[in-house]
């Protein structure tokens, strides 16, 4: 496991990645990001390398977006988010039409999480820009993002109030799963980054 960043009462913004392994029983800190940041998100590029994506610095929300070589602990940063933007989603992800890795961004918040949104992004691994998507039918922040089966599930969040909405992405819309919303609404929650379709049926 890997954590990054993060808000401590006693520290403020974190700069510390703490990695725990499967087979250890202790936390350890093995990096350290550029600045302190919190309400990023973070996902895998391959077995070497992760992306973080924004997040709300000291002076406020960051559109950076910096890839860490956990090789040679050396950052570099791609091509900005869009947005200067905060409490979004991500995850890696393979588009079904055309094949492309990259990584799925979703909602997010600007201005301190005083407007929310419901812009979706892919950052292309291949061309390592930015391309638009289509958007989300409810704005979010603090919303969860996982895949059901080979689908993108966006569940959760706040807009005006919390939300206990599933979307379900097929790689062309959104469709809003209400059948299942959440029992609970919620948001800035943790989960898994897979669920298996034998637990759901998708739209």
């Amino acid at each position: 496991m890997v954590i990054s960043g993060g808000y401590s009462n006693q520290l403020g913004w974190e700069s510390a990645i703490e990695v725990k392994a499967a087979n250890s029983t202790q936390w350890s800190i093995e990096w350290q990001l550029p600045f302190g940041l919190f309400d990023h998100c973070a996902a895998d590029i391959n077995s070497t390398h992760f992306m973080v994506i924004g997040g709300e610095e000291f002076e406020g929300n960051t559109n950076k977006v910096r890839i860490l070589d956990t090789i040679s602990n050396i950052w570099s940063e791609t091509e900005p988010y869009p947005y200067e933007v905060s409490g979004h989603s991500c995850i890696k992800y393979r588009r079904p039409n055309d094949g492309q890795d990259g990584v799925l961004v979703a909602g997010g918040a600007i201005n301190r999480g005083a407007i929310k949104l419901s812009d979706v992004y892919f950052y292309n691994f291949a061309t390592q820009h930015w391309e638009e998507m289509p958007p989300l039918n409810n704005a979010c922040y603090g919303s969860g993002i996982t895949f059901i089966d080979d689908k993108v599930a966006v569940i959760g969040g706040y807009d005006t109030a919390l939300s206990g909405d599933i979307e379900i992405f097929d790689g062309t819309s959104w469709t809003l799963w209400s059948d299942d919303a959440l029992t609970f609404p919620r948001w800035d929650f943790a989960m898994p980054k897979y669920v298996p379709n034998s637990e759901f049926t998708c739209p």
